[in-house]
Parts: C-alpha cells; structure tokens; sequence
C-alpha cells in the first residue's frame, strides 16, 4: 500500500460517535512523496475505553472477542461491503485490545438517529442486509469464530428485576398493563426465539448509526460495529430497524415494500425454503420481541432515560401494530 513510501506523522482526533465499549478515534496520516494514491487518507482507530465501567461491560459481553473474531475470519470472506481492517489485536490479561479500520465515512452518509432514515436510504440500507444475510444463510459452520462466544440473547433476555428498573426508568410511561406487556414476552422468550428456524449471520447491531449509504449516484452501504455480531433469526435485524429505530410512521408507510425489496433480494441471491409468508410471519414474531429488546440497552453505559423510553414506546406501537396479544395467545402467555 505505502509502496517505497512512509508515514511521516499521524493526527489523531476523537470521532464524532458513540462507541458503547470502546474508544473511536480517526487518524490521518501524513504520508513522504513516495506514497501512491491508494493509500487511505484517513482511518478508524478503535480501542479499549480507560474508563472502568465501560471496558467492563465490553469484557463481560465479551464484544471486542467477538468484533476482532468478524474482522480477522469472516470479514475477509465475505463478499458484501464491510470495513477493510489493517490491523486487529488483544491481550486477554489486560482486556486491552485494538482495531485499526477503513474510514467508510467518505463519499457515504450517516444518518441521524433521532430523525432516523428517508426511505431512500432505507432501502439501500435492506439491499446491503439482504445481501449479507443471503450470502451465509444457514451456514453455522463456517461462523464459528463468532458463534462459540455466544451473544447477549442466547438466554432469556429480561428478569423481574430488568422489569423493575426499566419501570423506574421510562416513570409515568410504564404502566402496569405496559409492564405486564414486556413481562410476558420475557417468559416466552425461549419460544419465541425457536419459533423461527431460518439462521443467518447478523450484524446484531443494525440502526441508524452504524449504517453508511452510499451517496448518489452510488446505490448501496455499509454497516459499522460488529460487536454484537452471531447467528440468528434474519427479520430480527429488520424487526429492529423498523421497529426500535424508525419513526412509527415510516415503519408504517414503508415495512410491506422493504420486506418484500428485501425477500426478492435474498431469493435472486440464491435463498430457497423461505417463502414470503414466512417472512411476514417471522418479522411479525420479531416485532414481539422488540418489547424486551430496549431492557439491553440498561446494561448499557451512559444510555439515557429518555431513549431507551422512546425505543421501548416505538417498540409497543409496533407490538399493536402487529396484533401482537393475538401472538401471546398462541404462545401461551396471553
């Protein structure tokens, strides 16, 4: 990449996002005459927060085991667009670690989550999920560098005391019949989550922030943050970019047109045994259990009140939308 050339020095500036367990930091070199074009002007540099409760709850979660595992096995094989990394690292007694990325910023843009995302770049964003989730459905075998870590969600994803404080948190919003809602999600969670058998590799992070579009005349994305990444039901992505982190509105204007963009996509990709019906169905399933998904994000640092209030409502909605106490009857917790 540097040919004969050399870096001569690097600035290093804070990035202009939220790392949950993580510091970010963009670098830009300044490379001798010798360094060729194709040298990145810039790069991501993400490393382990010096704060105690931060770098705890990324140890505990064991996130950047997991986000390393993607960058240095499955990344290079995978044929849609995610971050090029140079370097990745970590010293399991420290629990420091290290990645030094591509900037996918330039020429892309990143949209703001409180505004969420136009519905042109929705469907960019379901195109580019499309195309990952076809590219390894079903195939557990070759993810095991990720799988063996397991995710928040392989067990029951909310106790009575996660009921309780996000109770104290959302205050006058959460009623009892509201509460009563996210409880009894949270008892058929197990079912819930065998009740769809389709796999696939997941971002496990898919919203707003972590996703890059293309700008035009360029018709595509990319997604950033591969902490979270496993194995799992695909609508759950879509589920939650539609559900949590789109306005109710435009998941109710656009959710029938970017299922059905995203179910011709995987299906021209090769994707067989899924028909649209279980699409439907399965995203309906996802939508249910969006109710608990908002009690993640208590175990999260520096949160506020306020969004995970405003997720856990546009969850609700969605849940309503979705006939979703209809759902609880057939699973036995209505």
């Amino acid at each position: 990449m540097l040919g004969s050339g050399t870096v001569l020095e690097v600035v290093s500036r804070p990035l202009n996002m939220r790392a949950t367990s993580s510091v970010l930091l963009r670098l830009t070199p300044r490379y001798s005459a010798a360094v060729g074009d194709e040298a990145p002007a810039t790069f991501v540099l993400k490393l382990s927060s010096t704060r105690a409760d931060v770098a705890r709850y990324g140890s505990v979660g064991r996130h950047f085991e997991r986000e390393i595992a993607f960058y240095r096995q499955i990344g290079p094989q995978t044929h849609t667009r995610v971050p090029r990394c140079f370097s990745a690292g970590d010293d399991c007694t420290t629990g420091a670690f290290h990645l030094l990325l591509e900037d996918v910023s330039a020429g892309r843009r990143q949209h703001d989550i409180k505004s969420g995302m136009p519905v042109g770049s929705l469907i960019q964003a379901v195109r580019w999920l499309a195309d990952l989730h076809a590219e390894w459905w079903g195939r557990a075998d070759d993810l095991t560098p990720i799988t063996v870590l397991g995710t928040a969600w392989d067990g029951p994803a909310a106790d009575g005391a996660d009921v309780r404080l996000l109770a104290a948190r959302a205050g006058a919003h959460a009623d009892a019949d509201l509460l009563d809602i996210v409880t009894r999600v949270a008892e058929r969670w197990p079912a819930l989550r065998r009740a769809s058998t389709s796999r696939t590799l997941l971002h496990g992070d898919f919203h707003t922030l972590n996703i890059f579009v293309d700008a035009p005349p360029l018709d595509s994305a990319t997604a950033v943050d591969w902490q979270f990444c496993g194995f799992g039901a695909p609508m759950s992505e879509l589920a939650g970019l539609l559900g949590i982190f789109s306005h109710p509105l435009d998941r109710r204007r656009h959710s029938d047109m970017l299922l059905r963009v995203y179910w011709d996509r995987i299906t021209k990709a090769g994707v067989t045994g899924y028909p649209f019906a279980d699409c439907l169905s399965d995203y309906r399933l996802e939508l249910l259990c969006n109710v608990v998904r908002p009690l993640f994000m208590l175990t999260v640092p520096d949160v506020s009140n306020s969004g995970i209030v405003l997720r856990w409502k546009y969850a609700l909605l969605a849940f309503e939308d979705a006939g979703g106490e209809a759902l609880l009857r057939e699973f036995g917790a209505g």
